[in-house]
């Protein structure tokens, strides 16, 4: 007669373990105990939809810690308006920079700076590096939020060289956003003004911080109304001005009862420096 042979039995595989790899049988009953009944369930685990909700899970979590990080964009004397603002392709302008960050998640951070305690809740860090900057104002109206605060920062303090070419009552930078930064620079020029809070933002541009800059040799006169100011804000609503040089103010006429190192008009305001 002829010889029947019992057919092999196809490995079960469910997931990633299969039941022979565990050395049991697809064909026994699952014991209670045991290493084949673990297997099993292990086995049974990785094929259900509660093990596939977790990975789902897991990369949501990963995906918005990513989403959520801190912002961080670069402006060189070398760089170029039409880059994308990276390190390795910087912006030209520090105006066009202002116009074209995002803002990131805030933290406590001193943008990696030494110079510089930090503060909370920083956003965004406009990294400047080192060169000059000469236009007639400088301008920043992008405002941040109480939680996310924009930083516009020198990489080498006092190494960004600030240079206002406008004349007459006109201010070097001007800073309208509020929930903002500036943060190490060396500004001088021919304006009546260094830099000006708030000289014309809406409702005050509150929580504005001007610190550790230098601010000087300020050529327009501010020997009569309206005067002038090496930082000034007489609008600004709890501006914190601290840890700042200023020194020669209004040197063409020699000054006068208009003119000041820091003034501040608005409530609130909180000045200390040098």
């Amino acid at each position: 007669g002829r010889v029947l042979s019992t057919p092999r039995p196809a490995i079960e595989k469910r997931g990633t373990i299969s039941m022979l790899q565990a050395g049991c049988s697809p064909f026994d009953k699952p014991p209670a105990v045991g290493s084949c009944g673990i297997a099993r369930h292990v086995v049974r685990f990785f094929s259900t939809k509660i093990f596939n909700h977790i990975l789902l899970a897991f990369v949501c979590v990963i995906f918005v810690s990513v989403a959520s990080a801190q912002n961080h964009f670069y402006v060189a004397s070398t760089g170029s308006d039409s880059n994308n603002g990276s390190q390795t392709q910087p912006w030209r302008t520090i105006t066009h920079a202002d116009s074209a960050l995002t803002l990131g998640a805030g933290a406590n951070s001193n943008c990696g700076k030494s110079y510089w305690p930090g503060s909370a809740n920083v956003g965004t860090c406009v990294h400047v590096l080192p060169g000059t900057y000469s236009q007639g104002e400088f301008a920043t109206s992008h405002s941040g939020t109480a939680s996310q605060n924009i930083v516009f920062i020198c990489e080498v303090q006092f190494a960004c060289l600030i240079r206002g070419t406008a004349t007459g009552g006109s201010t070097i930078w001007i800073v309208n956003g509020a929930n903002s930064q500036v943060i190490g620079f060396d500004v001088s020029g021919s304006s009546t003004y260094g830099i000006g809070v708030c000289i014309t933002g809406s409702g005050g541009c509150p929580n504005v911080v001007i610190g550790y800059n230098h601010v000087h040799n300020l050529t327009g006169t501010c020997g009569n109304s309206p005067g002038g100011s090496g930082i000034g804000g007489k609008d600004a609503v709890n501006p914190l001005i601290i840890g700042n040089e200023v020194n020669h103010i209004d040197v063409t006429s020699g000054g006068g009862r208009w003119c000041h190192g820091i003034y501040l008009g608005g409530p609130h305001g909180s000045p200390s420096g040098r």
